[in-house]
């Protein structure tokens, strides 16, 4: 959770940004920041992170994208353009486990 906690300040912006700007964001994510949410994704996957019935629910539409995010044999410059137009499926990854991070 090092990744997570130095980054904590991109993901706050990541959050409360328009739909425009959260693609700029994705556009442009550095290495670490996107270590940060593929860290995340990973623990939700393993279920480090505990989660309700109702918000594995609402993260069931999300899974393709969760499960890319999660993986971490798949390299940076294939998750960066796989992430391309999946800023809703983050947004809704980071406001579900944003309790937990305590962003």
């Amino acid at each position: 959770m090092k990744n997570v906690i130095e980054q904590r300040h991109f993901l706050k912006l990541f959050i409360s940004t328009s739909r425009d700007q959260r693609t700029q964001l994705l556009n442009t994510i550095s290495r670490k920041q996107l270590k940060a949410l593929t860290e995340i994704a990973h623990n939700v996957l393993r279920s480090v992170i505990t989660l309700t019935h109702a918000q594995r629910t609402k993260l069931k539409r999300r899974q393709g994208t969760i499960r890319l995010l999660g993986d971490p044999s798949i390299g940076y410059k294939s998750k960066k353009n796989a992430l391309k137009g999946k800023s809703s499926d983050i947004l809704t990854l980071l406001k579900i486990v944003q309790q937990y991070l305590k962003l």
